[in-house]
């Protein structure tokens, strides 16, 4: 089986673009997390940072919009900035128990690469495949960053955009597995529900799609 590695090869988030209103800055998450017994539950512990090509804010076709919807406060999005890398993130970085979701030669993936044991936050680098690999090549600090992989059990289902590499997951399609490989279920399976209402039914023409 291909070892697929995630997180690189959408495009989702929300906000503004570079110059416009609010770039630069987290977009703001709507509490509609799951909730139990009145009380909204997160992933214990648990942090997904999706750093953002600028490009990639107000695309309607981005499905990290759905993460920070379903997550809550368990995820945030990040503008990348090549010269202002964010702060916390590298000290976090530095300090461990962080992964970077980023494909790599097989020759050199470790055997441990889908173990995601002790990990307390995940990066996906959201935005198209050229995109992603732009901001990894040009990030220093998320190379020292531990590197793990995705082994999905299906193909993806995203059908917003054209061309899409193979073997591939959208950003979150990608949380979706990495939330049903330490045990979220019930997480994983509202944010999937919510991407099937979000990406186009089958058979149907271009521009139908992207419920709300």
């Amino acid at each position: 089986m291909n070892r697929w590695i995630a997180g690189v090869v959408v495009p989702f988030s929300t906000g503004s673009g570079e110059g416009g209103r609010g770039a630069g800055r987290p977009r703001a998450r709507p509490s509609s997390a799951l909730w139990m017994g009145g009380i909204p539950c997160y992933p214990a512990q648990m942090k997904f940072t999706l750093l953002t090509h600028f490009k990639e804010f107000d695309k309607r076709s981005n499905t990290g919009q759905l993460v920070l919807e379903i997550l809550g406060e368990a995820a945030e999005q990040l503008q990348w900035d090549r010269l202002k890398p964010p702060p916390g993130l590298v000290e976090e970085i530095e300090s461990g128990g962080v992964a970077l979701v980023y494909p790599g030669p097989r020759d050199q993936e470790k055997d441990d690469a889908d173990d995601l044991s002790g990990i307390k936050r995940f990066i996906l680098i959201d935005g198209t495949w050229h995109q992603a690999r732009k901001i990894h090549q040009r990030s220093p600090y998320l190379r020292k960053a531990r590197r793990v992989s995705l082994t999905p059990a299906g193909e993806s289902q995203y059908n917003l955009r054209k061309n899409q590499k193979e073997s591939c997951l959208c950003t979150a399609e990608c949380v979706i597995e990495i939330l049903l490989g330490i045990g979220m279920t019930e997480h994983a399976e509202q944010l999937r529900q919510r991407f099937l209402a979000f990406i186009r039914p089958p058979g149907a023409m271009r521009g139908e799609a992207m419920g709300s």
